[in-house]
């Protein structure tokens, strides 16, 4: 039986000048600073990332899933580049489930 999958929407908002983020093993593909892919449901999946810029740019990265499932880790992603370099990087595990339906 094929896996259950969502859509998410991965959004980075930063002023480094380049950044890097892959879900699981794909690289993503940005357009307008947002990403979208297809995961499967109740795994768990890591969120990888990767800026350069001056010190101090701010970093904000952001997971969203489509209407009826929903994200469930710490985003958003806020931080910065530290003060004494000019790269950051990191991780997030996540996995996305469907709604609870209320009633």
């Amino acid at each position: 039986m094929a896996k259950k999958t969502a859509e998410v929407t991965v959004s980075v908002d930063t002023e480094a000048d380049l950044y890097w983020v892959a879900l699981d093993d794909r690289e993503l593909k940005f357009g307008d600073d947002k990403a979208k892919a297809r995961v499967p449901l109740e795994e768990k999946l890591l969120l990888g990332w990767w800026v350069r810029g001056a010190p101090g740019s701010d970093i904000k990265i952001d997971v969203e899933a489509e209407d009826g499932y929903e994200v469930k880790g710490k985003f958003p992603i806020q931080t910065e580049i530290p003060a004494s370099v000019s790269k950051a990087g990191g991780f997030r595990v996540f996995t996305v489930v469907k709604e609870e339906e209320e009633g």
